[in-house]
């Protein structure tokens, strides 16, 4: 092999690399939560209806929250996959490692960062722990593997931009759920931080989507 191909391969594998470091993706965890999420979400519809004939109240806030996570969880892959590149990994030992550490990592600490002020969930439906999945995934679908993603690429990869600047819309988003509660909002906003650096820094919206359901769930039983 010539001195020039073997240069131009050198080349080669050097640009694949840069690339594959700009590229997040989803992999198997992540997937098993999108695909529990819409399930969860499929299942609750069917109980829209029963529950409006003796509380129509919680069936209207009901159908609002399913409708939310719906648009964030559809809108969010739609827009990280033509806006931030998002792609989704082949199994490989090594990616499921990885998503195993970084789920891990991403629970531990926001587990940690929940203690500083405890929040409590207000959530009105037959099943707290189940919508509390749903609602999640879908915020990880869309202010993560979203919204962070792309402050990350328009910014010419600024980690602090993006992540701050995602988290800042998603306490906000908090607002109409909690109010003006400062300590409240604070953690939130420092969850969502742990959210973003993870999604960050391994390029791999498994610990956030995953992380987040699994903590969700825990944390209503």
């Amino acid at each position: 092999m010539s001195n020039f191909a073997v240069v131009r391969r050198n080349n080669e594998e050097e640009t694949m690399m840069e690339t594959k470091k700009k590229v997040f993706t989803l992999e198997l965890f992540g997937l098993i939560a999108i695909i529990l999420a819409l399930l969860i979400f499929l299942w609750d519809l069917t109980f829209i209806r029963k529950l409006s004939e003796y509380n129509l109240e919680d069936a209207v806030k009901l159908l609002g929250d399913l409708t939310t996570a719906c648009f964030f969880i559809v809108g969010g892959l739609s827009l990280s996959y033509f806006l931030s590149g998002l792609q989704v990994n082949v199994f490989t030992v090594k990616n499921f490692v990885n998503s195993v550490v970084s789920t891990l990592v991403t629970v531990m600490v926001l587990f940690y960062v929940n203690t500083l002020v405890p929040i409590q969930f207000e959530i009105p439906l037959i099943d707290n722990q189940m919508l509390g999945v749903l609602i999640g995934v879908a915020e990880e679908c869309f202010f993560r593997l979203f919204l962070c993603g792309m402050f990350w690429r328009i910014t010419n990869q600024s980690t602090l931009i993006a992540v701050i600047g995602s988290s800042a819309i998603w306490t906000g988003y908090h607002i109409a759920r909690y109010g003006g509660n400062f300590n409240i909002l604070f953690v939130i906003f420092l969850c969502g931080c742990v959210l973003g650096l993870t999604f960050i820094y391994t390029r791999n919206g498994d610990g956030p989507v995953f992380g987040h359901a699994v903590v969700n769930y825990i944390v209503l039983s």
